[in-house]
């Protein structure tokens, strides 16, 4: 046999060992992927099974992907309401122990205090101060606090206790309220408290 024919025997030999083996892992990756997922599947042909198997794993991964994706965000919305419970019910209690310190004696010169800590601000003297109905009757005291001529209305807007001052002619509001004071601890505490949702 020619030196010529024996290389290209050799040549042929080679690229057929070498497609046998290819043929042979490939048909091995489909059987065991088959055996595992696709028992009941029949297989036309091994190029046809190979696509219609990564076809289904790729559905299969977007479904279990969706599937978290929204178990995730289901526990994440359940976590938000649990802190947001939990927030609500700090809050109310905080706000139960406001609405007790204002019964005491101490109340008074806290109004006092925020009526002269609103004078340093609220210059002109068309300053209205605004109290809750129930502290009405500490008009003349909160008057006498702000120290310049002011008037006192009452503010059902205002739950907690506290004063609201406005000046029109200088086109400022001041809010010495509870309320708002309250309400400013909420960002705090979110930052604060450990109860983040990340």
């Amino acid at each position: 046999m020619p030196v010529s024919d024996q290389k290209s025997s050799k040549f042929l030999e080679a690229i057929n060992k070498y497609a046998q083996e290819q043929r042979m892992k490939i048909e091995d990756e489909v059987a065991q992927f088959k055996k595992q997922e696709l028992d009941k599947a029949e297989m036309e042909s091994l190029k046809s099974a190979y696509q219609l198997i990564q076809h289904e794993m790729a559905e299969m991964r977007l479904a279990i992907s969706t599937e978290l994706s929204h178990k995730e965000t289901e526990s994440r919305r359940k976590l938000f309401a649990k802190r947001e419970q939990i927030m609500e019910e700090v809050f109310a209690q905080a706000a139960k122990k406001i609405e007790a310190f204002v019964q005491t004696e101490q109340y008074l010169p806290l109004l006092q205090k925020y009526a002269a800590n609103l004078a340093g601000v609220l210059t002109a003297p068309d300053t209205v101060l605004y109290l809750r109905p129930a502290d009405m009757q500490y008009a003349q005291q909160v008057s006498s606090a702000f120290g310049a001529p002011c008037s006192i209305k009452e503010d059902t807007g205002i739950r907690l206790g506290g004063i609201r001052g406005a000046n029109e002619s200088m086109g400022l509001v001041a809010d010495e309220t509870l309320d708002s004071k309250l309400a400013q601890q909420k960002e705090w505490f979110l930052s604060h408290s450990g109860l983040s949702v990340e």
